[in-house]
């Protein structure tokens, strides 16, 4: 800017004088040789000199007032534009809280602009480098220098971030970007830069350093709750060897999409740096897969419970016919010797019948594919009151037209589980169950008349209890119902579910 100023400045004097040289040559010429040209008296011509001179002189002198002031005036502009431009160079130094500084390398001497002071927040900074290096956080001290030297050895432009320490101790992160100047051989005159607070972008990056490590924590701890839940599921398939190879088919099925699932969050942890939202992605995910563990469980408790009907089931009948055709075909000696281990082997029978029969009653209820879900309810209910003492009032509706099976299931299994809660924890008396329907929205409620808790602060006691609960929510929204608890200490418990019917 300094450089077209002056530039502009020699332009203007250049023309001022070449305009007066100009037309005093002119002047002068033709004017001499206009009086030679019309008078010869040599008097006459002296008296013209005289008043050709004078006239000469106002005119230049006019010329040169017009010239003048035109010049004073380009340089009021020239001025107004540089404090303009000064002005503006502040307010964007201000705005972007960024100071100017300039460090003459013969003495050593540094120049502060005041947004400097206010930066480096430092009350002893001075003119000196000294001042500034001892400001400098010992565990940057050497790399900063070191980063200097290099700048200015290479002759390139550098920048560095840095912490300087206040005058009240506190820490303040700096960045500063600087420039060389040097003569024509190359030697080093002065060094020019900028210095800015980005203290709070470094707070973001730490802030955002500590969210990303969480989030790998609570996934890490979320993959191992996963873990343990197969763990669970393979002991269970191992107990079940009559069905090994169906079991083994669904636990290989289960390990794949917990090592696919695992491998997406540990490829999506990747990407957190700037965007906290994508936590609620993976949250979200994880949902997703607890919902298709909940599907292939329930499918698979469908398939043992077929398989026990279809397999045990038919071999006991089977059995106990044959031992009832052997007790008839017995004779009487041999009656007195084997009858009652005949009666006690048919008694066995029955029993392991009734035994697998209540097995598959607990996987997968009959009388739901059967009959429907408001008389699984109501048979659940009484089975509930017979085992637990505890009474049930039962208000249920028959929703028409009837719930999809996905719907149905889920529903049945949040009863399932609630009144499961009831008795163990609940300390309850009496429990209200009901179902209604209307306006395209069905509602299931089981409320107890127990202790009750505080759900913002009473965290379940056992594993079971806290799993009981996020199962429910988990069944509730893979069905996109609904999903709320309300209980106060003793004012009992509402687990309430809303779905609409064409879920």
């Amino acid at each position: 800017m300094g450089n077209k100023t002056a530039n502009k400045n020699k332009r203007a004097i250049l023309v001022i004088v070449a305009t007066y040289t100009l037309v005093g040559t002119l002047w002068i010429y033709f004017s001499e040789e206009s009086l030679r040209w019309f008078i010869s008296d040599r008097a006459a011509i002296i008296r013209l000199d005289i008043i050709k001179g004078t006239l000469f002189i106002f005119l230049t002198a006019y010329l040169l007032y017009v010239l003048i002031s035109r010049y004073a005036r380009q340089l009021l502009v020239s001025e107004g534009g540089r404090i303009a431009n000064e002005e503006r160079l502040e307010l964007a130094l201000s705005a972007s809280k960024m100071g100017v500084w300039e460090c003459d390398l013969r003495t050593n001497a540094i120049y502060w602009s005041p947004e400097c002071f206010e930066i480096l927040g430092l009350e002893n900074l001075n003119h000196s480098l000294d001042s500034f290096t001892n400001a400098l956080h010992p565990d940057d001290a050497s790399r900063v220098m070191a980063a200097y030297t290099q700048a200015l050895s290479k002759q390139i432009e550098y920048a560095d971030e840095f912490r300087v320490i206040l005058s009240n101790g506190d820490l303040r992160w700096i960045l500063n970007c600087g420039q060389g100047k040097y003569d024509k051989e190359g030697k080093p005159l002065k060094l020019v830069g900028t210095v800015q607070d980005i203290t709070e972008r470094k707070k973001m990056e730490i802030a955002l350093k500590e969210a990303n490590e969480l989030l790998e924590y609570r996934v890490r701890e979320r993959t191992e709750e996963l873990e343990q839940v197969n763990l669970t599921l393979l002991n269970e398939i191992q107990e079940r060897k009559r069905v090994e190879l169906e079991i083994i088919h669904y636990r290989g099925h289960l390990e794949e999409l917990v090592r696919e699932r695992t491998t997406a969050l540990e490829a999506r942890n990747k990407q957190l740096d700037a965007e906290i939202e994508q936590r609620k992605q993976a949250e979200s995910a994880l949902r997703n897969y607890a919902q298709r563990i909940i599907v292939l469980e329930e499918k698979m408790r469908r398939n043992i419970a077929s398989e026990l009907h279809d397999e045990i089931g038919r071999d006991l009948t089977a059995l106990g016919l044959n031992f009832s055709i052997i007790s008839n075909a017995l004779s009487k000696d041999s009656r007195e010797k084997l009858g009652s281990r005949v009666d006690d082997s048919i008694c066995l029978i029955e029993d392991m019948g009734r035994n697998v029969r209540s097995m598959m009653t607990r996987l997968r209820p009959p009388v739901l594919d059967d009959y429907g879900l408001v008389s699984a309810l109501r048979s659940h209910a009484d089975q509930f009151a017979k085992r637990t003492g505890i009474a049930v009032d039962v208000q249920l509706e028959v929703i028409v037209p009837r719930l999809s099976d996905e719907i149905e299931t889920t529903l049945f299994r949040i009863a399932q589980e609630a009144l499961a809660n009831v008795a163990k924890h609940a300390e309850a008396s009496f429990v209200t169950l009901s179902l209604i329907g209307g306006d395209g929205r069905v509602r299931l409620s089981i409320e107890d008349d127990g202790q009750g808790f505080d759900p913002d602060l009473d965290r379940p006691k056992g594993p079971e209890a806290g799993w009981g609960l996020t199962i429910m929510r988990e069944r509730a929204e893979s069905v996109e119902a609904c999903f709320s608890i309300a209980s106060k200490p003793g004012q009992g418990t509402v687990v309430a579910v809303e779905t609409g019917k064409d879920s």
